[in-house]
């Protein structure tokens, strides 16, 4: 018999922000969760790192976080590379990055909490998007981490493990 090679795969925990409420909301995501301006203006979005503010102000059509099964997809549309699946990281990559001009894709330890701030809601308003799925209204904040609750197993015969690729 021949045994499997399994991975577990991490879901993100995402929370939103009702910009008109104030309320938050709480999401599970398999593959992304992310933030883009919502008029035709640039978003200005400060972005948090495990609360410390690591960039005052990104500013950008948006910002995406992926898990490595996401990464393949529209994180790789936004210039990112794609994260080999069995790797214990996230992607944090943004979209039409006018400044900072050395902005890059970034590569984070699983245990790391990302938050998202709109620093102009009524100007420069952001709406949140989870798996794809849109928020209800524009937010003001999100917040991403591993989910300490959801994760996928995938499972696969030997030689064809896609880590390996």
């Amino acid at each position: 018999a021949r045994s499997l090679v399994v991975h577990q795969l991490p879901f993100l925990y995402v929370q939103t922000r009702s910009a008109s409420t104030g309320q938050w909301t709480s999401h599970l995501a398999v593959n992304d969760a992310w933030v883009e301006r919502t008029t035709g203006q640039t978003a200005w979005i400060q972005v948090k790192i495990n609360g410390n503010v690591q960039l005052n102000r990104l500013i950008a059509d948006g910002c995406l976080i992926s898990t490595a099964a996401g990464s393949t997809a529209y994180a790789a549309a936004m210039g990112a590379s794609p994260v080999p699946v069995a790797a214990p990281i996230m992607l944090v990559v943004g979209s039409n990055v006018v400044s900072p001009r050395n902005w890059q894709p970034c590569y984070l330890p699983l245990d790391t909490e990302i938050e998202f701030v709109c620093c102009d809601p009524d100007k420069r308003p952001i709406r949140a998007f989870v798996d794809g799925v849109p928020s209800d209204g524009d937010v003001t904040n999100m917040r991403v981490r591993v989910s300490r609750i959801g994760a996928a197993q995938l499972a696969f015969a030997p030689g064809c493990d896609l880590a390996m690729k």
